[in-house]
């Protein structure tokens, strides 16, 4: 109650008013409740709730007869007007009450054609009632039946549509294991064609590389023996003209001195030469041992006491770099290495103040070498040909087979580097190298 009096809500205090109402009724004090339904009436008029007001009407007349306070004229009036309002509103159960009061006020009146009139229209009212229910309890179960007709059509509509789905989900699942079947046997086609190929390519590589191994043998067989024929005649060249020198210098002119000079000269030539030549054919096969790890401070230092009276009479300064590494290789090959570098940069040092240096640096994957002089150098167009077997820059001038240089790129290339030159006519030269941090042996 006092909630709805916050709220001044007319309604809410009609309902709070009926519902006292209804508990005073339920205790038998009538008075009470038709005081409450008094109170109710003048609340729910200001809703205009035409349903709830002929509610109103009626249980204050009924209240009325049963504390027999009923005023005729007052009280038949209120029906009379919940009647009016249930016609308006068409409610057959308030209609229907309110022709029974009607013919209970009629009865009190002793008006008994009006109390017959009345209870005609009750029965009426009470039959177009039972009708009414009826015909919404029919309209119910009609409309029950539709929708369960409705949601088994659904179920029906939803089963039919899971199958197809199930069907449709089927029929791609067949399609990709179909698929991904034929993309297996592809696969595996392709990669028995691949092995099969790859099979047939190692075999023929086999092959071939004991065919080349036999050739490389055959070819050192073939430059020992043609070295071992060629250098008989050539001994025998060599001893004949020195006896002829020693035993006929006296007796022989200048021009004839000069002749048998260039035959002697010759002679060493070509014998070193063979030489060579028998060297360069050796480096066609790899190394039957596996390489080691190498110091190469000492190994240097070997190579420069081969030098040092050359290096002394000629008054070169050599410097090598002091924190040489450890590499992977072939020693005798690396020793030939820096013997033939070196070799050529004494061989093309300048005459005086002449300078050598061995130096060394480690990059990201490699260890860089180079041998630099300040000698004659040479042109661009030369940086590349000089690595060529028998190729010679001045053969006036300076002796050589040019063989050496092929041999130095050779064994480079064993061990998996990379050999180059970087020069300038008369601005001396640099011979770098590099060598990987850990070989993988020669020809790999």
């Amino acid at each position: 109650m006092g909630l709805a009096q916050q709220l001044k809500s007319a309604s809410a205090l009609a309902h709070v008013e009926g519902c006292l109402g209804k508990l005073a009724l339920l205790e038998g004090n009538y008075k009470l409740a038709l005081a409450y339904w008094e109170i109710a009436l003048e609340n729910v008029k200001q809703t205009q709730n035409k349903r709830q007001i002929a509610i109103c009407l009626h249980e204050i007349v009924v209240l009325a007869m049963l504390n027999e306070a009923l005023i005729l004229p007052k009280h038949e009036e209120y029906v009379k007007e919940s009647s009016r309002l249930a016609t308006e509103i068409g409610t057959f159960d308030l209609q229907a009450d309110a022709a029974l009061l009607l013919g209970q006020i009629a009865v009190a009146k002793g008006d008994l054609k009006a109390a017959y009139f009345y209870h005609e229209q009750y029965r009426q009212f009470a039959a177009a009632l039972i009708k009414q229910n009826k015909d919404q309890a029919i309209t119910a179960i009609q409309e029950n039946f539709t929708a369960k007709n409705l949601a088994q059509e659904h179920l029906v509509a939803a089963h039919q549509d899971g199958e197809e789905l199930n069907r449709a989900n089927t029929q791609l699942w067949n399609a990709l294991l179909l698929c991904i079947t034929a993309f297996l046997g592809i696969l595996l086609l392709t990669y028995h064609q691949s092995y099969r190929q790859q099979a047939k390519l190692a075999r023929k590589l086999e092959h071939n590389n004991k065919e080349l191994a036999a050739k490389n043998i055959d070819l050192e067989k073939f430059a020992n023996i043609t070295s071992h024929d060629l250098k008989e005649p050539l001994r025998n060249i060599g001893a004949f003209a020195d006896l002829l020198n020693r035993r006929y210098h006296e007796k022989l002119d200048q021009d004839g001195k000069d002749y048998l000079g260039f035959i002697l000269s010759s002679a060493r030539h070509m014998n070193q030469l063979l030489n060579d030549l028998l060297a360069y054919t050796k480096l066609a096969n790899p190394p039957l041992i596996k390489p080691s790890p190498i110091q190469l401070k000492p190994l240097i230092n070997e190579v420069v006491q081969q030098f040092e009276l050359t290096l002394a009479s000629r008054k070169i300064n050599l410097e090598v770099d002091t924190h040489l590494p450890q590499v992977m290789g072939y020693p005798h090959l690396l020793r030939e290495l820096f013997r033939q570098l070196l070799d050529n940069a004494i061989k093309f040092s300048r005459p005086t103040a002449a300078t050598i240096s061995i130096g060394y640096r480690v990059t990201t994957s490699t260890h860089l070498f180079w041998i630099e002089d300040n000698g004659i150098g040479m042109q661009p167009v030369y940086q590349t040909q000089i690595f060529d077997i028998f190729q010679r820059l001045d053969k006036q001038n300076y002796q050589g087979t040019g063989v050496g240089l092929a041999m130095c790129k050779k064994i480079v290339e064993y061990h998996g580097g990379k050999i180059w030159v970087k020069s300038a006519e008369d601005n001396g030269s640099q011979f770098f190298f590099t060598l990987p941090h850990s070989s993988k042996g020669p020809g790999k």
